[in-house]
């Protein structure tokens, strides 16, 4: 399901595993630091309704533009709003070299969650669903 979809960020939420997928697009290799910012606030302020349990953030169109500055912010404000109370695992999909080192964890509503970076998207979907808890499409899980 589609949850937002612009020129340089499309979300989905994958329902039965109740994982959301930030997919940056080809056109946002042509932005500057401030509209990865300006682009998330955008999918927040507008679009956050539904909460996943696992985030799959695709980094690799805009990976030349984020620091570990970035994903301090995503931890910080983002996250929060993304993850379901219930919050399971956080990938990131990069190109090769992984352009920063990120922590093994990161703390949503009170709970450690594992963070891993990838670049491969079969292995990175492999292990974000590996002991998810699944869900019947229409479970009505918020």
């Amino acid at each position: 399901m589609i949850l937002y979809r612009s020129k340089f960020l499309e979300v989905n939420l994958l329902e039965v595993q109740y994982v959301m997928h930030f997919l940056w697009r080809e056109y946002a290799r042509h932005m500057d630091e401030k509209g990865v910012y300006y682009e998330t606030l955008n999918f927040l302020k507008h679009r956050v309704r539904r909460r996943a349990d696992s985030i799959y953030m695709d980094w690799r169109n805009i990976q030349h533009l984020v620091s570990r500055e970035t994903f301090d912010w995503y931890e910080q404000y983002v996250l929060p709003q993304v993850f379901s109370h219930r919050p399971h695992k956080l990938a990131f999909l990069f190109n090769p070299p992984v352009p920063f080192e990120l922590p093994g964890f990161v703390t949503v509503h009170g709970k450690r969650v594992p963070v891993r970076a990838f670049t491969s998207p079969s292995d990175l979907m492999a292990w974000l669903t590996e002991g998810a808890p699944r869900r019947k499409r229409g479970s009505g899980h918020h």
